[in-house]
């Protein structure tokens, strides 16, 4: 995204790295998507309306989507199409945001050292009148995490890196200030973040255990190669897609998910074969196999049967 940002002038350069966005990262492709279509229309409330620059900037824009839809040919309703609900539901009932991130009350206190500086930076393009893409991803960003909107938390990362580069203007800003005391609080600034990663250092440990972990990397070379594997739980889910080599089945996971939260609850807590078979229904419609990793969470279903196990942690097959 950054490199779309830069060549942004350099038209098929833009066109082709916007293209790229779409393909390798739907929710980069996102933040992109809504902030070229607000750049694009606010040329339009310019005091000189450049109608050829819109022209040119909405073609563009047109190009992008057909060069993405490319990469989603045969796949559209379940990569697309299927993400329309909870985006929308997003909007009456915000701040459900499955997946493993950092919560945004962690992240309002990593970033306090550098955010008046970014709010410095992001004040100079407006009173400049800058009205550029980074503008429009500050501001789409940072209303898109603030109101925790549609999976918000998966939306910080690229919040956190558009305030560090507008903190860097505005900290260029502040330091060609002639006042002596900035240097007073430089040290102070650099001392405090000393602070906080020491603290980060010592606090901050492994999500999984080591054991959990080699039972996952195992599962490449224990199951067959059509199998699915499905998290009991999202804290579980980010590491079985990165290293089972095997479709993954996990809460606030797109591609294989076909729960919503009100069925995830369901199968958490039932124990008997007839309310499993028929929520499984939906996954077992071939010959292909289900496990299941439920870690070091308990986990009892006449169902499953245990396949694999390190220590604490068990990794259960799909038998009815």
């Amino acid at each position: 995204m950054l490199l779309a940002l830069y060549f942004h002038e350099k038209r098929w350069i833009f066109i082709v790295l916007g293209g790229l966005i779409g393909s390798i990262h739907r929710p980069t492709f996102y933040i992109f998507g809504i902030s070229y279509l607000f750049y694009t229309f606010s040329i339009l409330f310019y005091k000189k309306k450049d109608y050829k620059k819109f022209n040119k900037n909405f073609v563009n824009g047109l190009l992008i989507l057909m060069f993405v839809s490319i990469f989603y040919l045969g796949s559209f309703s379940i990569a697309i199409t299927e993400l329309v609900v909870p985006v929308l539901g997003s909007f009456v009932v915000p701040g459900a945001s499955p997946g493993t991130f950092i919560s945004f009350k962690e992240y309002q206190f990593s970033s306090l050292f550098y955010l008046p500086f970014a709010l410095m930076g992001l004040f100079y393009l407006f009173k400049e009148k800058k009205f550029n893409l980074l503008f429009f991803w500050a501001l789409i960003n940072a209303l898109i995490v603030y109101f925790q909107f549609f999976f918000f938390n998966r939306f910080i990362i690229h919040l956190d890196v558009v305030l560090i580069i507008l903190s860097g203007k505005g900290f260029s800003i502040w330091f060609n200030d002639k006042n002596k005391i900035k240097y007073l609080f430089i040290i102070l600034l650099f001392l405090t973040s000393l602070i906080a990663i020491n603290n980060e250092s010592f606090m901050t440990k492994p999500l999984i255990s080591k054991a959990g972990f080699e039972l996952i990397k195992s599962i490449d070379y224990s199951v067959e190669k059509d199998a699915r594997i499905m998290s009991i739980s999202k804290e579980y889910s980010p590491w079985i897609k990165g290293y089972s080599e095997r479709k993954t089945i996990a809460p606030g996971l797109f591609d294989e998910n076909v729960w919503d939260e009100s069925k995830w609850k369901i199968f958490w807590s039932i124990n008997k074969v007839n309310q499993t078979k028929e929520l499984m229904s939906v996954y077992k419609k071939d010959s292909t196999q289900i496990y299941i990793f439920s870690g070091v969470k308990i986990f009892n279903n006449p169902c499953f049967e245990v396949f694999l196990e390190k220590e604490e942690n068990k990794l259960y097959k799909y038998i009815c």
